[in-house]
């Protein structure tokens, strides 16, 4: 997107394909139907693992395929979760108006309730990853930079390698983190909104979901980043975490925001979220 700025400076008179990646961006980035405004085609391919309902292209989208996330488990193409779900505690006055829906969530306003709790909420966490996966190839999801530069540090302490992934962590080390948790196991990462879209890293095992979020496409693109198949890879494992107050359930679970009913079974193997981790 970054060569929209220089869409007149094209040598082309037309294209007969246009590709656009992460198509679902398209329904708020007003830069693509600026581009798109400006180009003439004879097709333009939208694709997404989140399609919008609307685009500002499209005007609606005219789905031409589509693969459902049960048909890939089934095929083959993606890999099926271990769904597990841990109950963090929250202070419950400092978000009270996002667990009511008077206001929208605010990642400082979950910061502030989570800190209420810290010291148990990063046992927790760090019980739950070593439980999983022994504190290897796992993926950590925080709110916040304070948060994950944290837990970075409480695991430090515990003689696990936690590398904080963030907008704030330097390319070269970012490059030097995705290296090691490739070529390591005894590697997890806290990460804040770096590691939710446009990355792949196949071999990730386990991820645990620690911030809530009102987004189903970024709950998507979260959970698809530990679904990828890769060589010898066996363990696929999410972990939601959740705070509850009367029936509302403070986040998305996996399956409903896939639309799943809440028992299905593919090819014999049940998926539910009653495997709630009790520690």
């Amino acid at each position: 997107m970054s060569a929209t700025q220089e869409i007149n400076n094209f040598s082309f008179d037309s294209f007969g394909l246009i590709i656009i990646d992460e198509c679902h961006h398209t329904e708020t980035d007003k830069r693509y139907k600026n581009a798109l405004d400006n180009l003439e085609y004879r097709l333009c391919l939208g694709l997404t693992a989140t399609p919008p309902p609307k685009s500002l292209i499209f005007g609606a989208l005219d789905k031409i395929y589509e693969m459902t996330i049960f048909e890939a488990w089934k095929d083959g193409w993606l890999m099926c979760p271990e769904l597990h779900t841990l109950e963090l505690d929250f202070d419950k006055k400092a978000i009270k108006d996002a667990l009511t829906g008077s206001k929208p969530w605010r990642d400082d306003d979950i910061e502030e309730a989570f800190l209420a709790h810290t010291a148990e909420n990063f046992e927790l966490l760090y019980k739950v990853a070593l439980e999983l996966n022994n504190c290897e190839k796992t993926v950590i999801y925080f709110p916040t930079i304070k948060l994950a530069d944290q837990f970075s540090e409480f695991c430090s302490v515990r003689g696990v390698i936690c590398y904080s992934f963030t907008s704030k962590t330097k390319p070269k080390l970012r490059k030097q983190y995705l290296q090691d948790f490739e070529n390591r196991r005894d590697i997890m990462l806290a990460n804040v909104l770096c590691l939710s879209e446009g990355i792949d890293l196949p071999s990730m095992e386990t991820i645990i979901i620690a911030r809530p979020t009102e987004n189903v496409n970024l709950y998507k693109q979260i959970a698809g980043r530990v679904l990828r198949t890769c060589p010898g890879k066996q363990v696929c494992k999410i972990c939601d975490c959740v705070a509850t107050q009367g029936n509302m359930l403070f986040q998305h679970t996996f399956l409903t925001a896939y639309c799943a009913p809440e028992d299905c079974f593919i090819d014999g193997i049940k998926f539910s979220l009653d495997d709630t981790i009790n520690l």
